[in-house]
């Protein structure tokens, strides 16, 4: 239920304040990523940078190796327009539930939140995993 995923993203997101990794990977956009553990297991991955004028935040919670939770921001860089955000419940490998607020990307008919969050967690886990092997060398 979404009360049991909001909990443990709770419970996730205070441990994450007070154990979290940093790192900066060699990339144009200066993302700095952030994310806290358990076990061998990522629990919060974060990730934010800069693009085009507006400062990005990516934030995905997983429950036992799975995504649970996931929040999206962007701001324009100096509050010159409307902020967007969204935010997503995944059960089972499907999206429960999402809801989002501001103008953005959730306004065009082709946007896909299911995909494009499943997508964009994977391919940052990648990244954070890229990072890990690296750092072990």
């Amino acid at each position: 239920s979404k009360r049991a995923i909001d909990d443990f993203v709770r419970q996730a997101g205070l441990k994450f304040e007070s154990s979290k990794a940093d790192f900066v990977p060699k990339s144009k956009l200066s993302e700095k990523f952030s994310y806290s553990m358990k076990g061998n297991t990522v629990e919060v991955l974060s990730v934010r940078y800069r693009k085009a004028d507006a400062d990005h935040e990516e934030e995905y919670f997983f429950q036992a190796g799975k995504l649970v939770y996931a929040i999206e921001r962007q701001a324009p860089v100096g509050g010159s327009g409307p902020a967007w955000s969204g935010v997503y419940y995944f059960k089972n490998g499907k999206l429960l539930d999402h809801t989002t607020n501001g103008h953005g990307k959730s306004e065009l008919d082709s946007w896909d939140p299911e995909d494009e969050v499943f997508r964009m967690s994977r391919k940052r886990m990648k990244q954070l995993r890229d990072h890990i092997k690296k750092r072990n060398l």
